[in-house]
């Protein structure tokens, strides 16, 4: 029966392994760690199972091929201090996220006194939010999207931040034994729609769009138009959804795709390399992504790119990795993370100024 059991996401196996889910993916590459694909492409969702992974160290250990990178099993007192840890970072960055969508918005809070919203990552059922399958946060702050695997499907859901009240938005019969699962989603600017990538078990995909209220579900794009769509930003017209396209041929792309009928207009082309977090300005004629440096590197780069792919600035080119997080709300600033020192920490900003 062990074998039967599946971990079904790069963070349950790096969870079960102990170690974090970088030093899984290069244990993949390096040791041949026995992940599975549903489609086999890198993109893909991955799932694992216990026994194969019990067995591949077993071996390993034996062969002593990682003996001086034997994973660190958490004693149960030490996995409810990193746990404890875990929720409180969430908690902070719940805050912090409201306080932007705030300004941003023009939101306010009912009370003077502050509050704060603990998101847990499963509830009194084991339903679980899955961490690895990014969702957002709606434009007025009240819910966030979410991986419902309740079902042991990958259904998209909504969570109520306030109350912690969840909502699948898909649901698929029983019955129905096809597997399929939500990956990226994202809230349109009025909080109404979400966009978001769906993976299906015969490897194709499709990139849908879906009322928060669960109505309206269409397919903006198959796998017969393109390999895949991943969504990171919306133009506040609410009209196009700008992502990362992948054609058939794996190149990838820039791209915006109409949110009415689904064409798609590619703004920058890339051989094999892709971006990571692709982010508008407000005014919507900024795009800022960050790069790798190499076709093998882990370390990005950051750059500007104008909605129109006339214009891209190299906005920070250092031998350091430097991780696109997101533009401030007055567009003054872009936000990034960094494995350099600084004084007040590794989350810091560069002005953005540009002569038109």
């Amino acid at each position: 029966m062990e074998e039967k059991k599946i971990l079904q996401s790069w963070k349950e196996i790096a969870s079960y392994l102990g170690r974090a889910e970088r030093t899984c993916r290069r244990w993949e590459k390096e040791f041949g760690l026995p992940v599975h694909r549903m489609d086999g492409s890198p993109r893909a969702s991955v799932f694992a199972y216990k026994g194969e992974l019990d067995r591949w160290l077993d071996r390993l250990l034996h062969e002593k091929k990682i003996s001086s990178r034997i994973p660190f099993f958490l004693s149960k007192r030490k996995f409810v201090i990193v746990l404890s840890i875990s929720i409180l970072f969430v908690s902070i960055l719940t805050v912090v996220t409201w306080k932007i969508l705030s300004t941003k918005t023009g939101v306010s809070s009912s009370s003077s006194k502050p509050s704060l919203a603990i998101i847990y990552s499963s509830n009194s059922r084991g339903e679980s939010i899955s961490s690895s399958t990014p969702g957002g946060v709606s434009p007025e702050g009240r819910l966030l999207s979410f991986v419902d695997w309740s079902t042991q499907r990958g259904e998209l859901a909504v969570m109520e931040i306030a109350t912690g009240k969840r909502r699948r938005l898909t649901h698929k019969p029983l019955e129905d034994e096809s597997w399929y699962n939500v990956d990226h989603s994202i809230f349109s600017p009025d909080g109404k729609k979400l966009a978001f990538t769906r993976w299906n078990d015969n490897g194709t995909f499709d990139f849908r769009i879906i009322n928060v209220d669960g109505s309206g579900q269409r397919v903006l794009l198959n796998g017969l138009d393109v390999h895949a769509f991943i969504p990171n930003d919306w133009t506040n017209d609410g009209k196009y959804i700008l992502g990362l396209l992948q054609e058939n041929d794996k190149t990838n792309n820039i791209a915006f795709v109409s949110a009415i009928d689904g064409s798609f207009r590619i703004i920058r082309e890339f051989d094999k390399s892709s971006p990571g977090i692709l982010t508008l300005s407000s005014d919507g004629r900024w795009i800022a992504y960050d790069f790798p440096q190499g076709e093998k590197s882990d370390k990005r780069n950051i750059f500007l790119l104008s909605e129109d792919g006339s214009r891209e600035i190299p906005l920070l080119k250092h031998p350091a990795d430097d991780r696109l997080l997101g533009w401030t709300p007055d567009d003054d600033w872009i936000l990034f993370s960094s494995d350099r020192s600084f004084p007040n920490g590794n989350a810091v900003g560069v002005p953005f100024q540009c002569d038109d």
